[in-house]
């Protein structure tokens, strides 16, 4: 990929700032629902809404948060949500606590997670970002195999102050799109965790 970007609007992962809070524009799961699908537990017209997911471009978040002030953002992708946070966090010097419960999700993720219908990359996420991490004992079962999950054309991860988090949200939600705050921005913890998952 090649083109141009104004430089004075450019966003970069490592400009979280302490204080932000944290907003994400799609639901995650795409990687263990494919899997489903493709052992056969899950029937492809059950998967429509991941699928619509998939085929939506990232503009509007963009386009929609025109005089905002947003300070770093990074699309989620093969590292899933974690490992992405981790770099946006490693980047900015900041740690990143994530609530676990606010992040959205597509149907029967957690079923599947659960049932262990977890794709590789899931599992090379966690081996290699994992010792970053640090997860409150009390998630909801599956939930980190979830926040470790590699997306297919995943959301946007956002970090902005928190005004600007709610009128951006606003905008989006006014549009039928998803646009859930799901953490904060703190400051580094010497020796501590890159990212802290809460429930």
């Amino acid at each position: 990929m090649s083109g141009f970007v104004p430089l004075d609007r450019m966003l970069a992962n490592s400009g979280a700032r302490v204080g932000d809070v944290l907003l994400l524009t799609k639901a995650i799961g795409s990687g263990i629902i494919t899997t489903a699908i493709k052992g056969e537990l899950i029937e492809q017209d059950e998967a429509s809404q991941m699928f619509d997911s998939m085929r939506t471009l990232n503009e509007a978040p963009i386009r929609l948060a025109e005089g905002l002030e947003l300070h770093g953002c990074t699309d989620i992708t093969g590292f899933g949500l974690i490992g992405h946070a981790c770099e946006m966090a490693e980047g900015s010097g900041v740690q990143i606590e994530l609530a676990s419960g606010a992040v959205p999700l597509f149907d029967q993720v957690l079923d599947m997670a659960r049932l262990g219908i977890i794709p590789a990359g899931s599992y090379r996420n966690q081996d290699f970002f994992g010792p970053r991490v640090a997860a409150d004992d009390d998630l909801e079962p599956g939930m980190l195999d979830a926040l470790y999950d590699p997306q297919t054309s995943g959301g946007l991860l956002i970090a902005a102050p928190a005004a600007d988090v709610d009128e951006l949200a606003r905008r989006l939600h006014a549009e039928d799109r998803i646009a859930a705050t799901i953490g904060r921005v703190c400051e580094a913890v010497p020796g501590g965790p890159a990212v802290h998952v809460v429930h």
